[in-house]
């Protein structure tokens, strides 16, 4: 359920220091975790991205710009 979920930019081993993907946490277990991706226009992509524990190198959630993104999504379903 979209209510029960957050909102996390992951940053890994893969990208540009500056870069990050941004989504809804769909799954998590030991090996990896999977995001239900975000747009930066605040809309669901239709895409989900999975993330193994040793190529994320940060975590950001609760930021302004997280929370304003988890906004439009719940706005926007």
């Amino acid at each position: 359920m979209l209510a029960d979920r957050r909102m996390l930019a992951v940053y890994t081993t893969e990208m540009d220091v500056d870069e990050c993907l941004i989504g809804l946490v769909a799954r998590f277990d030991r090996q990896a975790m999977g995001l239900d991706l975000v747009g930066t226009s605040g809309l669901m992509r239709n895409e989900q991205e999975t993330f193994r524990w040793a190529d994320i190198v940060r975590l950001d959630f609760g930021g302004r710009y997280e929370e304003a993104l988890e906004l439009s999504v719940r706005h926007h379903p």
